[in-house]
């Protein structure tokens, strides 16, 4: 490949946000802990921020977010996080969301060291190195297997803007107003034909090549071939990301990571980092018009998001259970129910690894990569 894939090398120290956000960074580390309380190791706290790129967001909003508080009733639902002002969603809004995102991942015991910058950095560098992972993944190590056909234009920077431009959202009326990206009228996003640029939110996030990347990501490049040219999925190894992080059904942010990790392949930019640096896409604010969109359709219980939740679980997990979904047609007076229902085939004791794994592919070749 021609270009430069990642120069952030991922164990440089994370610089902190800058932001007026309300937090006081004079503020005292927290204490030493008592004896008897357990400190995380550095590998723990990296594995965390790792999770929280996969589960949750490529990016923190802002550093500052480890040292907040929360407030009730912002950031809590749709109608509180994802909350525009000037056509840009407001920061202190998304903070309190992802605040609540941090603390699911974060086991409760271990919350009270988020405000320790040693905990912050190691938590940044494995987010740090999750993208980097997922960088070289789709431009270099598994691209050809990942996007197939797609992959013989994806060689430079030139090659990537000329062949798929128009396909993540790229409109030259937009370019007068200084931003040539849609976001939401992006075809790769939707199903129907390629030069259809309208948004239609009982389409979006049902592309095929959404959830082969998705696959690629969690499993790797072998997997999502398969995948992409068989609609079958694989065995799945204790050695990859879905089975390190215990992944077993697509969350509220699967769809949106995917279609931006998705976006972000196919672009002119270089670096995988939160403003492009050729495209100068916000790849975080175009993240949280996803995330906003599904948040929406889960709240609201609409048909077409239980839909594609289920279709994300049955071709991506290879289950009928679907926590956002429903198991049964869709009928939004049994939304709830179906919810609870299937929420609860993931609050049982995992099993071992041999009792979860899916039917092995015909050749053992296909077998998922390892991932570190």
């Amino acid at each position: 490949m021609d270009d430069n894939e990642d120069n952030e090398h991922p164990h440089g120290t994370p610089t902190a946000g800058t932001g007026d956000t309300g937090v006081d960074n004079n503020s005292p580390s927290p204490s030493p802990p008592p004896a008897s309380r357990r400190v995380p190791s550095p590998d723990e706290i990296q594995d965390w921020g790792k999770k929280f790129v996969i589960n949750y967001s490529p990016w923190l909003v802002d550093d500052s977010v480890f040292s907040m508080k929360l407030k009730p009733g912002i950031g809590d639902k749709h109608g509180t996080r994802f909350v525009k002002k000037k056509k840009k969603f407001l920061v202190e809004n998304l903070i309190q969301g992802q605040l609540r995102d941090l603390l699911e991942v974060i086991p409760e015991e271990y919350q009270w060291l988020r405000k320790d910058k040693d905990f912050q950095k190691h938590f940044i560098y494995g987010m740090q190195s999750m993208r980097q992972a997922w960088s070289k993944r789709l431009r270099s190590q598994g691209t050809e297997k990942i996007f197939g056909a797609l992959a013989d234009e994806m060689d430079s920077s030139e090659e990537r803007f000329g062949e798929y431009a128009d396909l993540i959202g790229y409109d030259p009326a937009l370019a007068a107003k200084g931003a040539p990206y849609s976001a939401l009228r992006a075809p790769i996003l939707h199903t129907r034909e390629l030069s259809d640029k309208t948004f239609k939110k009982e389409d979006v996030f049902t592309r095929k090549e959404l959830k082969t990347t998705w696959i690629g990501l969690l499993r790797g490049a072998p997997a999502a071939k398969q995948f992409r040219m068989q609609n079958r999925s694989t065995k799945v190894s204790p050695k990859v990301y879905q089975s390190i992080f215990h992944i077993r059904y697509t969350m509220r942010a699967h769809p949106a990571v995917a279609a931006v990790l998705t976006c972000w392949a196919l672009s002119a930019d270089i670096e995988l980092t939160r403003t492009g640096d050729r495209t100068e896409i916000d790849w975080l604010e175009r993240f949280h018009e996803y995330l906003s969109v599904i948040h929406r359709g889960v709240e609201s219980k609409c048909a077409y998001t239980r839909k594609m939740f289920r279709e994300w679980d049955a071709e991506v997990f290879n289950t009928d259970h679907s926590p956002y979904g429903g198991d049964g047609p869709v009928d939004d007076s049994e939304a709830v129910e179906e919810h609870d229902e299937a929420m609860a085939q993931y609050d049982e004791p995992e099993d071992d690894a041999e009792n979860n794994a899916q039917p092995a592919p015909d050749d053992e070749n296909d077998f998922e990569d390892e991932d570190p």
